[in-house]
């Protein structure tokens, strides 16, 4: 019996890219489904982070877990973890990405219940930006 007969077949070549490009679309698809999903929830046009935002246009959808560079790495992001806010409480300068602001759940429904947001001062110290009693709904409302 030859080694040759029992040696798998080798892959097609170019495969490996065809794969890669099938994931990558897998993963953009989940993406934009779980991301419509916070759309329905939250709204097209609604910061959710600070009570009383004024900006208009510029609305985004953010992880609240830091996926790093690349994509996902094997963990998909769903609605329950994603917030809509605007572009400057997103990435501005105080913000999610700056670590100026954090998100905290208040059920285990993760943002799909009540949140509350908390911001960080000049000089370290945190303190509530808002706190809901149901989603999009806060105390103070």
């Amino acid at each position: 019996m030859s080694l040759d007969r029992c040696a798998p077949a080798k892959p097609a070549r170019g495969s490996h890219i065809l794969a890669r490009r099938q994931k990558r679309a897998d993963l953009k698809a989940h993406e934009d489904r779980e991301k419509a999903r916070v759309v329905r929830r939250d709204g097209l046009h609604s910061c959710r982070l600070v009570p009383g935002c004024r900006e208009k246009e510029k609305h985004e959808t953010a992880h609240l877990d830091d996926k790093g560079m690349g994509g996902d790495h094997g963990i998909r992001t769903t609605a329950d973890r994603m917030i809509r806010a605007c572009f400057w409480h997103h990435q501005g300068v105080w913000s999610l990405h700056s670590k100026d602001l954090r998100v905290e759940c208040l059920t285990d429904a993760g943002t799909d219940g009540p949140i509350e947001v908390w911001g960080q001062d000049e000089y370290g110290g945190w303190f509530m930006v808002k706190r809901e009693i149901a989603v999009g709904i806060s105390e103070r409302d």
